[in-house]
């Protein structure tokens, strides 16, 4: 359990999408163009050149990692790095994204020698060997944060992406239908294929490509209304084809498909989103398409064709235009319309399956960068299976300092605040340079750590607030399941963190002992090992809460009136499954395809539905729900799962990011039940005007 992870499913619990500002594209500002032409020098051409910078910074990092400051001066560099750093993450282009690199390198050099030479202390005991084992951890915590921004940035594979929920205009594409050698059937299945995902959503501007130039085809494509594109000379290329027909057209994609494939109705659906969300992506194809050289065998191995119904390549037409078109020589792994592409800043890919799953293949054509973004992958996956080590280190270490006396980190807290502030900082932006396109998406992470801590502060208090009130009013509110007792660790862990707080506030309150700088960091770091576990218990018994109430009202009882008006009662197995197995107390005779009324209750309701008899079988049947009663049997699914009033809150309720929401109106009333209804949206536009702008709402 993580802070974000509880973000994550914070919003998933209250159904809310998540809050991104409108984009903010990195500037182009004059460190951006001296960037680029300092890239486009020609001296840059001679062997050996371009190592000449990097040796330089290597010997400067070393320079600047074995310098030792004192607390000011430590200070004055970091902050004057930073200040740096925040200024000139605005532009864009690879000159700042080096420099970036360059400064949390530097600052991630002088804090990790700093810990090794100056934290750890010389004797060889216990102590130095905890000591060093936290330092371990931490090396270990760098690398997997390496790793996975890596995989994250340049992933290998990408999982599929929704398109939008309502697009604001319809989408237009080119289909390219190509007749080499298929018959006027072959077009039709495949042009057929297609319509079926027409709609709203698309508007297709279909193109029958024949080489050959057969007067059967062209016949045939006017009889179904279609473009017939051919070339008076012969022999003739298609490739010729379809360049000749995306030149004079104006849609933004085309679609490029073989005559006889016959497509799933769904793969604009399952693959266009890709296209929504990543501008810079130029082609995509399945692995086989005759335009493209035949898969490596990496790809061969990792990934298997993918059930779309067959070999098509989608690719946006301003790509190919500034790509030079598509190659007329025969493709090969070194001239390609993909390599091509990739020279000109855009992306292709593969869409294939792996483990059954669809999936992006990203620049399979450039082997060698495919075969290190699997390998990144690869050590990721390997680093990771390490994460619990690391998390119970964190744990337990406060603990020995606590109870055992051993001090893990021998220091003050102000050098090493000094240290590791500007370590984290400049981490944080160069992760954040990598994987966002906008300069906004630092400020919007910071956003999301504040609002994940103040989750984890409000999840700790509800868990508290909750088992209190569920063990006053156990008539009210169902009892904690037994299952909180396999959670016995992290409360445990929670009650001994808890202990060591009471141990150093006795400790100051009584004048035995002051409370050390050092005892502070030790006591915050505490603090947050237990709002982390208590979100982690919050988690768990919301998820046990939601399976048992699902358990629970899968068996509802139901009544079956026949067709011969005889009724039958019963109780669900499944329930709201539109297939629904019933078990009877007696055996009935029925008969497959029987359609029936089906009446369910649930407290004092009784909702009725026709349905089908699928399955007969002695004291069991399976019914199916007819089609015209679907919309009211998912309305009555969703209205016997709703949580009532009396359902525990385990995590933060709808309005939790909201500042001032409709519960602080709420409870404003309470405390000043005689305060006029007009002075309290004045007062909430007071706190909006201070806190920043909010979506309006109306006060309950």
């Amino acid at each position: 359990m993580s802070p974000l992870e509880l973000i994550r499913l914070w919003r998933e619990r209250w159904g809310k999408a998540d809050p991104r500002s409108a984009p903010s594209p990195y500037r182009s500002g004059w460190i951006s163009h001296w960037g680029d032409k300092l890239g486009l020098f020609p001296v840059w051409g001679i062997p050996g050149l371009s190592a000449v910078p990097l040796l330089v910074f290597l010997v400067f990092t070393v320079i600047m990692t074995g310098v030792q400051f004192d607390l000011k001066g430590q200070w004055m560099v970091s902050v004057a790095i930073l200040m740096v750093s925040l200024a000139i993450q605005l532009y864009q282009g690879t000159l700042v994204t080096l420099m970036l690199l360059g400064f949390a390198l530097i600052s991630s050099a002088r804090y990790g020698y700093w810990r090794l030479t100056a934290t750890l202390q010389p004797e060889f005991n216990l102590e130095f060997l905890l000591a060093l084992g936290l330092f371990c951890a931490e090396v270990y915590a760098c690398l997997l944060i390496v790793l996975s921004t890596l995989t994250k940035a340049w992933p290998a594979v990408s999982l599929p992406v929704p398109r939008q929920a309502a697009p604001t205009e319809a989408l237009q594409l080119d289909v390219l239908i190509v007749a080499s050698t298929a018959s006027s059937e072959a077009i039709t299945n495949t042009l057929t294929s297609i319509t079926r995902c027409s709609g709203a959503h698309y508007q297709f501007a279909f193109h029958v490509l024949d080489p050959e130039n057969r007067e059967q085809i062209r016949e045939h494509a006017h009889h179904l209304g279609v473009d017939f594109v051919t070339s008076d000379s012969q022999p003739c290329d298609v490739k010729e084809l379809i360049n000749l027909v995306l030149s004079r057209s104006t849609h933004r994609f085309a679609v490029v498909v073989e005559a006889g494939n016959v497509l799933a109705p769904d793969f604009l659906a399952r693959t266009f989103g890709w296209f929504e969300t990543d501008p810079d992506l130029g082609l995509l194809a399945t692995p086989r398409h005759f335009v493209l050289p035949a898969p490596s065998d990496l790809v061969g191995q990792q990934f298997s064709d993918c059930a779309l119904g067959g070999s098509f390549l989608i690719m946006r037409r301003s790509a190919l235009i500034q790509s030079g078109g598509m190659p007329l020589e025969p493709a090969s792994r070194e001239v390609n319309l993909g390599t091509m592409m990739s020279e000109r800043g855009f992306r292709h890919a593969y869409v294939a399956e792996n483990n059954a799953t669809l999936v992006r293949v990203n620049d399979p054509l450039l082997e060698s960068h495919l075969r290190n973004k699997l390998a990144i992958a690869r050590w990721q996956q390997v680093v990771h299976r390490a994460c619990p080590v690391l998390v119970w280190i964190g744990m337990l270490a406060p603990l020995l300092y606590f109870f055992a006396r051993f001090n893990l980190i021998k220091t003050t807290v102000p050098m090493y605040l000094a240290y590791a502030i500007p370590h984290c900082l400049q981490a944080f932006v160069l992760q954040n340079r990598i994987t966002s396109a906008h300069w906004s998406s630092l400020w919007i992470s910071v956003r999301e750590a504040l609002f994940a801590l103040y989750l984890l502060v409000a999840t700790a208090v509800l868990l508290v607030w909750t088992q209190w009130r569920m063990r006053r009013s156990v008539s009210k509110m169902p009892r904690p399941s037994d299952e909180w007792k396999t959670s016995r660790w992290p409360v445990v862990l929670i009650g001994l963190h808890l202990i060591a707080f009471d141990m150093v506030l006795w400790q100051s309150f009584h004048g035995k002992a002051d409370v050390s700088g050092m005892q502070w960091l030790y006591m915050a770091w505490s603090a947050m090992v237990i709002l982390t576990l208590a979100a982690k218990l919050a988690v768990t018994e919301e998820a046990r809460q939601i399976q048992q109430q699902k358990l629970r009202l899968m068996t509802l009882p139901v009544m079956l009136k026949l067709s011969n008006n005889h009724t039958s009662t019963g109780v669900t197995l499944n329930f709201p499954n539109p297939t629904l197995e019933l078990q009877l107390p007696r055996p009935v005779t029925l008969q497959p395809d029987t359609e029936i009324f089906l009446s369910l209750f649930f407290a004092d309701r009784e909702a009725s539905f026709k349905a089908l008899i699928t399955k007969a079988n002695a004291e069991k049947l399976q019914v199916s729900i007819l089609e015209e009663d679907q919309v009211a049997y998912v309305a009555l699914g969703q209205l016997v799962f709703a949580r009532d009033s009396d359902w525990p809150d385990w995590l933060p309720g709808h309005d939790a990011d909201k500042l001032f929401g409709p519960w602080f109106a709420a409870k404003i009333r309470r405390v000043f039940p005689a305060m006029p209804q007009w002075s309290l949206p004045p007062l909430r536009h007071s706190f909006k005007t201070l806190f920043g702008n909010r979506k309006r709402e109306n006060l309950p």
